[in-house]
This record gives C-alpha cells, structure tokens and sequence, in this order.
C-alpha cells in the first residue's frame, strides 16, 4: 500500500469519525438534551482537527491520488457525500438553535422593559402628577412570568 493511498484511508477515517459525530449532535439538538452537548462539543473539535490533519495530508499528494485503487477512491467519494450532508445538516440545526435562543433573548428583554415600564411610580397625565396606575384600564403583571 502506498503512502498516498494510506493518508487516503486516514482521511476516510477521519471523515466517518466525525459524520458520526454531526449526527449524533444533531440528534442531541433536536432533543435539546442540553446537558450532553459540552462533552460532544469538545470531542468534535478534536475530531475537527483530526480531520483537518488528515485533508492537509492527502493535499500534499494530490499529484499521486489517481494512482490510489480504484475502491478507495469510491469509499472516499461515498464517505464525502455522506460527510457533507451530515456536515449541512449540523451547520442548519446550530443555526436554527440560534435563532431560537436569540428569539427567546429578545422575549426576555422585552417583557423585563414592559415590566419596568410598568413600574414606573408616578406620570403625567393632563397636566397632573398621579401615581402611574391611575386610570389605568388593565392591571399590570404581578410578575415576569405572566408578561411573558
């Protein structure tokens, strides 16, 4: 077996190794098992890294690759197909949850500004101080929660 045709099989590896990965965080993200995801987070940016060795090895022979047999050279097209689609499919699921987390956040801050609106002691209403729920005609949120 060659060398190129070794750092082939590592890439393959490499690529697989973290396809299992994607997946399995992807399956975390939609559960939102937010618990599991720090330990697979810094397990996948080992693997990234992996992978990235391994791609920055089979570069360096790029002029030896059509040399390689020929049933490698299929494994690595199906695994980077693989590889991709489980790569898209995280990209969009991190993104999604970033949207919602971002969209909850600015929940939160408006309902804390309406609150705080809300709380405001005293108003002027035709000329005259008064206490700001004076006149009023709905009751303020007792608490965050029921704003939200």
């Amino acid at each position: 077996m060659s060398q190129t045709q070794a750092r082939v099989e590592a890439l393959i590896a490499a690529m697989a190794r973290l396809r299992d990965v994607f997946r399995q965080e992807n399956a975390l993200l939609r559960i939102q098992d937010r618990a599991s995801l720090p330990a697979l987070v810094e397990h996948k940016a080992v693997l990234v890294r992996s992978y990235d060795e391994a791609a920055r090895a089979v570069k360096v022979d790029l002029r030896n690759l059509p040399t390689i047999d020929p049933a490698v050279r299929q494994a690595l097209t199906d695994e980077e197909k693989e590889f991709s689609t489980a790569a898209r499919e995280n990209a969009l699921l991190i993104k999604a949850v970033a949207q919602v987390a971002q969209t909850k956040v600015e929940a939160l801050v408006g309902a804390i500004n309406r609150s705080k609106a809300e709380d405001a002691t005293y108003t002027h209403r035709r000329g005259l101080v008064m206490p700001s729920s004076y006149g009023r005609s709905s009751v303020p949120s007792a608490t965050l929660n029921q704003t939200l």
